[in-house]
């Protein structure tokens, strides 16, 4: 870039930096004028409304002396009506009371600061609320003392009119009279306003005197209810707890459509309100928010401008660098060296260059050291791989017969354990099972009776005179007699029944889920069948039975023994029997 096209580029930025600047000002001074005007507004209409307050005030004093004085004319005889019981009195009587006093209405007010009767209720002993907070502790204070509280603005909870109350507390009395007249036929009547226009309105239409136009004017009493409007005669909002702190002195809320929301506080005075008095504002600001957008507007354009032409002329003389030095490291990078004249600015550039250029070399060198290394190494990895892969195909054959070795032992070493367990739980001659095997079954079927509430017998089977087949045929044919019953009475019985051989010529039966009686006539059958059988011998057999049911037994013991007491009284009277178990 030419020396004139830098001292092109810098006026412009100096002269955009400068209007940016001068913008900025300028909407400082219209922020600032705004701000004047609306002071001198608000302050211009907080003495125009005072000083109709003040007005007012003087109104209100001058019918004071008149009220005052037909007072002291009425009151006595006003008095001698409420006497003796105040409260007794009855809406119509206080109707008469205020017509006699010239006023709107008439309430009576017990030591409590409570209204107990007015005259404009048609019911007795109806509570017609509370004074103010304020109000409530001054009556207090005086009652019975025969003093006067002065007229003061306040607003009718039945009606909403904005009223003008005077209180008299009659000496010696627990009693206050409040009586209230309607403020705005008041005025009429002294020809402040005319009918044309709602109460105070006509404060306004002859204007204030303010420099900024106005969008909207209003009025509030701030009461303990909720804040009311002189202007519209209505509550304009009801609070949610009583007491209300008064507002900031031209204290501006947050601008909104170009209207600015304003608040100032007009102390009236007891004489006049047990309340606040704001008068609130909204100013038409359009005409400063116009010029203040404006400004922005302008400002942000120049803040474009200025930033479009900065990064223009940075691209500009960043292509032209970058260009520069690409071609100066080329150049290096094929080892050559610039034939023009660069100049100092891009000395350290040519030192980097060169040293990007012996550290490239130097790398290169490093990377044939290592490429050799690394084919080394892969060399020797490769034919250690290869003996690992011999080792292990060697190891895995060597595995594999040792896994069949292994198989074979296992599948002999699961034979010899089941051959051993059904020996240690099979009588070897007849199959059934031992006595070591009852027990266990025994004990389970007690278990499962026991949880499941089934019931579960119990048969103790004998051989009658059994010594005799050994002693007339041998002890090997006593052998055939045993193995043949076994098997005679396998096939009497169910697949979940089992057969025991408890010793020598007896055996046991667990029978599962029959009752005694069942017990009982499977026990007949297994002796009919006995004795119509023809044993190896040739010689007939019969067996006694004793039948017992599963009833709660603390141990397989007990049971057994109440089955064996059973079997031994069918041997007492006379064998070929089944007895049952008690």
């Amino acid at each position: 870039m030419g020396v004139m096209q830098r001292i092109l580029a810098y006026c412009l930025l100096g002269m955009t930096a400068l209007l940016i600047a001068m913008g900025g000002a300028s909407y400082a001074l219209i922020a600032h004028l705004e701000a004047q005007q609306v002071t001198a507004t608000l302050n211009a209409l907080k003495l125009h409304t005072q000083a109709q307050f003040a007005l007012l005030g003087d109104i209100i004093r001058q019918e004071e002396l008149s009220l005052q004085s037909h007072w002291h004319s009425a009151l006595p005889a006003v008095l001698q009506q409420l006497n003796p019981d105040p409260f007794a009195a009855s809406p119509q009587a206080l109707s008469q009371i205020a017509q006699d006093l010239h006023v709107d209405a008439v309430y009576l007010i017990n030591r409590d600061a409570q209204i107990v009767v007015g005259s404009i209720s048609q019911e007795r002993d109806l509570n017609l609320g509370t004074v103010s907070s304020v109000l409530g502790d001054q009556l207090k204070q005086q009652i019975g003392s025969g003093q006067h509280i002065k007229h003061h603005l306040g607003v009718s909870l039945r009606t909403g009119q904005l009223m003008l109350y005077h209180y008299y507390a009659p000496e010696g009395q627990n009693y206050w009279l409040e009586t209230a007249v309607a403020l705005k036929p008041f005025l009429q009547r002294q020809h402040v306003l005319s009918n044309r226009y709602p109460l105070f309105e006509a404060w306004f239409k002859a204007g204030a005197g303010g420099v900024l136009p106005i969008n909207k004017i209003d009025i509030l009493l701030q009461r303990e209810t909720g804040n009311y409007s002189i202007l519209t005669e209505r509550i304009v909002e009801q609070k949610a707890a009583t007491g209300s702190a008064a507002p900031t002195e031209i204290a501006p809320a947050a601008l909104q459509n170009q209207q600015g929301h304003y608040s100032i506080a007009l102390p009236l005075g007891e004489d006049m309100a047990f309340a606040n008095a704001v008068l609130a504002v909204d100013l038409d600001l359009s005409a400063f928010q116009s010029a203040k957008r404006t400004v922005l507007i302008v400002l942000l354009l120049l803040w474009l401008i200025a930033m479009g032409a900065t990064t223009w002329w940075l691209r500009r003389s960043g292509r032209q660098i970058i260009a520069t030095a690409v071609h100066v490291l080329k150049q290096y990078a094929v080892g050559q060296q610039p034939k023009e004249s660069l100049g100092t600015c891009w000395l350290p550039l040519q030192q980097y260059a060169l040293a990007q250029q012996h550290e490239l070399s130097e790398l290169a060198r490093l990377q044939r050291v290592e490429r050799t290394e690394v084919a080394y190494a892969q060399q020797q990895k490769t034919q250690s791989l290869e003996a690992e892969i011999v080792r292990r195909r060697d190891s895995e054959a060597t595995l594999a017969e040792l896994r069949l070795g292994l198989e074979m032992a296992n599948r002999r070493l699961i034979e010899v354990n089941t051959s051993l367990i059904h020996e240690a739980e099979t009588d070897p001659l007849t199959s059934c099972g031992n006595r070591r095997m009852f027990e266990q079954m025994a004990a389970a079927e007690i278990s499962r009776a026991i949880r499941y509430a089934h019931p579960v017998c119990l048969l103790m089977l004998d051989i009658d005179f059994f010594k005799r087949v050994n002693d007339e045929f041998g002890h090997p044919m006593g052998d055939q007699v045993l193995i043949y019953l076994a098997d005679l009475l396998r096939k009497q019985i169910r697949p979940s029944d089992r057969l025991f051989r408890w010793g020598g010529e007896e055996f046991a039966l667990l029978v599962p889920g029959v009752s005694l009686e069942q017990g009982r006539i499977l026990a007949e059958k297994l002796r009919q069948s006995v004795a119509d059988a023809v044993f190896p011998h040739q010689v007939p057999l019969t067996i006694s039975i004793g039948v017992a049911l599963f009833t709660g037994e603390a141990s397989v013991d007990d049971w057994v023994k109440r089955s064996d007491t059973a079997l031994y009284a069918a041997k007492t009277k006379g064998r070929n029997r089944v007895e049952l178990a008690v």
